[in-house]
Parts: C-alpha cells; structure tokens; sequence
C-alpha cells in the first residue's frame, strides 16, 4: 500500500493549487484516520525531497536520539523510537523513519568510540 499511496503523493504534487485544494476536500471525507496519517507523512517525506533534494529531517528529534544514545548505549532504537512518539510528540507513522534514524546514529556513535579506543591504543604503543 505504501508504494502506490508514494506514487500518488507524487502525482499529487504535480497538480495546480485548486486541485490540490478539490482532491483535499474530497479526501477528507472518506479516509480512515490511520491511512491520513500515512497519506499526511508520504507527502511531507515528498515535498521536502521535491524542494530541497534531501530527505526528511527533524533536527530537535536527531538530538533527542543522539543524547538519549550518549547517555545509555544499551537502550534499542525501538524503545528511542517510542519515546519519540510519546515525549516528543512525533506522528506514529514517523516511528519507523524514527527507528532508522536511531540505528544510524547508534551505529555512528559506535564507529566514533572505535576510532577513539583506536588512537589511544596507537598513542600508548
């Protein structure tokens, strides 16, 4: 589903701004809440690939993870990724980009500490 509602989205941002506006109002009616929110995500990933060439983003999130990470390297991007949902307040149709951006930072985190038990263990030799 996800990919047909992805190619959707793209067509969508292909229309003027009263289509936009008409399919909107149409869609409204008759969407689960569930399947908005997904609908509501896919194009907020979209645009902001359309417009800036990147991928989605949310630094005050990033950070979040990042600290909570540094402070207990133990925890899963799972659990990071639920506390995200809950205390910064983040859609739970974002939970798994929340995951994912937690396993890349985790493992960044993890890279960085070999490096630095690297150089010391070559600065002691």
């Amino acid at each position: 589903m996800g990919n047909n509602i992805q190619k959707a989205v793209w067509d969508f941002l292909q229309w003027s701004l009263p289509e936009m506006k008409m399919f909107v109002k149409l869609a409204v009616r008759g969407v689960s809440s569930d399947a908005w929110d997904e609908l509501a995500d896919t194009a907020i990933r979209a645009r902001v690939q359309k417009d800036n060439g990147g991928t989605y983003t949310n630094t005050a999130v990033e950070q979040y993870i990042e600290l909570r990470l540094r402070s207990d390297m133990a925890i899963t991007p799972e659990q990071i990724a639920r506390e995200c949902v809950t205390y910064k307040k983040l859609r739970r149709a974002m939970k798994p980009w929340a995951i994912k951006t937690a396993q890349r930072i985790k493992d960044r985190l993890r890279k960085a500490e070999k490096r630095r038990r690297d150089s010391e263990a070559n600065t002691l030799q």
